[in-house]
């Protein structure tokens, strides 16, 4: 519910004749500018007709502009904006020069655009503008553009006409790159030439950069008391209503402009004065000529309903700006001293509550580098339009609850590619034709068919068109209204005339493309129950033309997720949330449904389910379709009435979903090797002690978080001094747990650290275990082993690493180096054995799977051993390097390190 407010309005009287002896310039630059400063589409209103224009964004930070000399800096990006509407039809292909060779198919890269007869622009920011050419950091450019949103400054994208932006002479292939303004102006002589768009090397004495006018014809300021809407400190503004006394002909009028119109804006006052280059986002609305009321006792209203509320704060000072397309439309004023209509009574003037003042244009002018609002705009003291605001006052008597979703994307991998997709083109599904054949002309809306029919179209459903002559004209378009089974407008016009045929089929936007791995990612996907991407899908690019097969439709996994949200909760209300996503349950997917809690400060951690973002197609094919990210905002009212003027405010349209995923396995074969299959590592830098030190064992002690179904593995790379291979080269000794390997921490509490403590092992782990039994004292010499039942020309080579143990006794064993294979039945070691425990017969020999890596030498008091490449036997080391490798049974839950220690100590 919303209540109309209307505390904030002045008296209506008589205007004098010698007002309106005023008459607006009508030099060409004379005219009005409109902005709108969203990413998305952004439209200009009030330009000079069918004049070619540049797109600017705005550099420098916002609170420079409180500064007394502040002086904006622009980067020019109008070949990452493309036209959109009805700027199709004056904007086609042939528009400027494309950066793009396909000049007849690229719908980016535009050198200028051109405003139409009515002075409209509208254009849609390519997302490319948003990082550096060839990088992919944030450019300066948005890093301020976001700045400027936040803070409401809505001309942070501007267009200037062409002739008026100066690119100065460079080299290379700088020309072909975003240029910048430079920051300090130029001086010629004793003229101060504002700054230029120009490459690194600026001359001087060239024009400024624009002439552009931002021109209105009235200025009125108002504020809200907070005493008169219970305290609020911000409030919704919806509606200005001003009050005409006359307005002009329709075509008869002294302007020349057939069904001339009235455009309001909403403006910040700073340093209570108007400020007309901060102008509302959402608040620039134009009213046409038939809109316009006039009233002859000032009591019919003309409405200027913006298309969103204009969120405002009490006490502070706003304005509206009034520009008017022809000079007859005279508002009605309230001046101190003057007649009340109606009565002989003197005005006693303005309301006291509202204290605003009155600016009307001095017909000097003013341009986007110049904001000298004093001699731009004459205050007109003790004088206020007549005029009413309309607040909003929310019923709350219930919980405010949004519903947030996933965007519909498709997750693809494809193969047979026969070219580029171009970034963010639209895409189709490659299907067979409709029945019948249609024709449209360029710039045309009304789509005709012979044999069709049109009567089984959508309402805003997106068909493709296809000419039969050059199947490269093809064109998306969206169904307005079906008229019958041959005739359909389409809501926007065309670009070229098309005569062939139409495909219904999934359509959808070039999101991202990594040709590294074949994926593709699609956004504003049209799948539905009838048609949806499957391996049977052929990917078509609109404007590039390129082709693909769908080689799989995936899902995104998500482990953790921030939820970044625009929007503004005043203290009286409390904000909570919960979210659910998909995930596979092994014999299909589901929607959790366990309201996991939102934490809005920092990262959620999924860990009760393996989450999943799902394709557009997969969440019709599985979830019935479903949305397979949903978040629930609950906004609760604490204060005691049911209704109040101040209320919560959330950008829907900019709702960040920032997320992550593990990149964890229960797979560590080989990790002895630098190739081991372990998906998470962390690996240390070298830890080398002191000239002449070495150490006999090692300690490592972690400080973790392993939850029952994950694991925490440590490994250590050893060198001995005397060593000469390459320490990259040597092999990765899994070290053993000590201490912990009975604890694990809560799986609801990641903070639940427990010590973990590591050493070496007592032997490298066996391989597999010879056939037949050995005799270790029967010759001679104690390195002479002799085998019954052996095969040891097939299983042993020389130069092996082996195991020789008791089979009774498993901890009775020794390690050696097999120096020379001499039979099945007999080898030679590089060592002897001097073990009692493993001295007579019946032992037996495994092979090693780690051959060398280290361990607790039992035969020399556990000093830590191990064997170089060619048998070298190398104890103690110097230097030491630790990888940590962490392991999940899920991709969900995963063990945590907080700190750890390496130690090396004596055996």
């Amino acid at each position: 519910m919303s209540k109309v407010i209307r505390d904030y309005r002045s008296e209506a009287k008589f205007v004098k004749q010698d007002v309106v002896g005023k008459y607006k310039s009508t030099v060409p630059n004379s005219h009005h500018i409109g902005f709108k400063g969203r990413l998305g589409r952004s439209e200009f209103i009030n330009l000079i007709p069918n004049t070619k224009y540049k797109v600017l964004a705005v550099l420098t930070h916002p609170g420079a502009r409180q500064a007394a000399n502040f002086t904006p800096t622009y980067q020019e990006i109008t070949e990452y904006c493309r036209p959109m509407g009805y700027s199709r039809v004056v904007n086609n292909y042939s528009v400027g020069a494309s950066k793009d060779t396909r000049t007849t198919k690229r719908a980016w890269g535009f050198n200028y655009f051109l405003s139409d007869d009515k002075g409209r622009l509208f254009i849609d920011l390519h997302l490319s503008a948003l990082t550096r050419v060839g990088g992919g950091s944030r450019s300066d450019w948005l890093r301020n553009w976001s700045d400027d949103s936040i803070n409401s400054f809505s001309s942070s994208i501007v267009v200037v006409p062409y002739t008026d932006v100066v690119q100065t002479p460079g080299s290379g292939s700088a020309t072909n790159d975003i240029v910048v303004i430079s920051t300090a102006p130029v001086v010629c002589g004793e003229q101060n030439i504002p700054p230029i768009i120009g490459l690194p090397s600026p001359v001087p004495c060239h024009p400024p950069i624009v002439s552009q006018e931002i021109e209105f014809d009235y200025i009125q300021t108002f504020f809200v008391d907070p005493n008169t809407v219970e305290g609020a400190k911000e409030v919704d503004l919806i509606d200005i209503s001003v009050y005409f006394q006359t307005k002009p002909d329709r075509i008869n009028n002294r302007s020349g402009i057939n069904s001339p119109q009235v455009t309001c804006s909403i403006l910040d006052v700073v340093k209570d004065e108007p400020n007309v280059l901060r102008q509302q986002a959402t608040s620039i609305v134009s009213v046409p000529w038939t809109g316009i009321n006039e009233s002859s006792d000032a009591t019919v209203p003309t409405t200027f309903n913006f298309d969103e509320p204009i969120r405002i704060k009490t006490g502070t000072k706003y304005a509206f700006a009034l520009a008017l397309e022809d000079d007859l439309f005279i508002p009605w004023l309230c001046k101190t001293g003057d007649r009340i209509l109606g009565t002989n009574d003197p005005s006693p003037g303005p309301t006291k509550d509202h204290r605003g003042e009155l600016y009307t244009s001095s017909n000097i002018p003013l341009t986007i580098l110049n904001n000298n609002f004093g001699s731009m705009y004459r205050r007109k003291d003790d004088t206020d339009l007549k005029f009413d605001i309309s607040l909003a006052e929310y019923d709350l008597s219930s919980t405010f609850i949004v519903t947030a979703t996933n965007q519909d994307e498709e997750f693809l991998k494809i193969i047979n590619l026969s070219d580029n997709f171009f970034s963010m083109e639209d895409v189709y599904v490659d299907a067979a034709n409709a029945t019948g054949t249609v024709s449209v002309s360029a710039g045309g809306t009304t789509l005709t068919g012979s044999s069709t029919t049109f009567t089984g179209l959508a309402e805003d459903e997106i068909i493709v068109l296809i000419d039969s002559t050059n199947t490269e004209i093809v064109e998306l378009v969206t169904v307005d209204t079906v008229i019958s089974d041959t005739e359909v407008l389409l809501t926007e016009p065309l670009l070229h005339s098309i005569s062939g045929n139409y495909i219904r089929t999934i359509t959808a936007s070039v999101e991202n493309y990594f040709p590294g791995n074949k994926s593709l990612i699609l956004t504003n996907s049209t799948a539905n129950t009838a048609n949806y991407i499957d391996t049977s899908s052929v990917i078509v690019g609109v404007e590039s033309g390129a082709t693909a097969n769908v080689s799989s439709v995936d899902n995104f996994p998500v482990s953790v997720f921030s939820s970044e949200l625009d929007m503004n909760v005043p203290t009286d209300y409390t904000l909570s949330g919960v979210y659910n996503l998909a995930y596979d349950t092994g014999s299909g997917f589901t929607l959790s449904t366990t309201d996991n809690k939102l934490n809005f400060n920092g990262p959620n951690h999924i860990r009760n389910y393996a989450a999943l973002v799902l394709s557009r197609s997969n969440e019709i094919v599985e979830l019935a379709g479903a949305k397979s990210v949903q978040f629930e905002l609950s906004f609760d009212f604490t204060g005691s009435d049911t209704t109040t003027f101040s209320a919560p405010m959330i950008n829907v349209d900019d709702f960040k979903f920032s997320t992550s995923r593990w990149l964890i396995n229960n797979d560590v074969t080989n990790e002895h090797t630098s190739y081991g299959n372990a998906l998470s590592r962390h690996i240390s830098k070298p830890l080398t002690f002191r000239e002449g030190g070495s150490a006999e064992d090692i300690r490592v002690i972690y400080n973790a978080w392993r939850p029952e179904g994950t694991d925490l593995k440590c490994y250590a790379k050893i060198i001995n001094s005397e060593d000469p291979e390459d320490f990259k080269q040597k092999s990765w000794t899994l070290l053993e747990m000590t201490r912990g390997s009975g604890e694990y921490g809560a799986k609801d509490n990641s903070y639940d650290y427990r010590e973990y403590e590591f050493g070496f092992p007592a032997y490298p782990p066996s391989g597999s275990t010879y056939d037949g039994v050995i005799d270790t004292e029967s010759q001679n010499s104690n390195n002479t082993i002799i085998g019954t039942g052996t095969t040891w020309d097939n299983d042993i080579t020389d130069g092996d690493i082996i195991k020789i143990y008791s089979p009774l006794f498993p901890d009775n064993y020794g390690i050696f180096h097999v120096e020379t294979v001499v039979s099945n039945t007999e080898i030679l070691l590089s060592s002897t054995v001097t073990d009692e425990n493993i001295t007579g017969t019946g032992f037996k020999i495994d092979s090693l799977s780690t051959p060398y890596t280290a361990f607790n030498n039992a035969d020399n008091l556990n000093i830590v051993r191990y064997f170089g490449t060619s048998g070298e036997i190398y104890d103690t080391y110097y230097s030491v390097i630790i990888k940590t490798v962490l392991t999940s049974e899920t991709g969900h839950l995963v063990p945590k390190v907080d700190d750890y220690r390496v130690i090396g100590v004596s055996a």
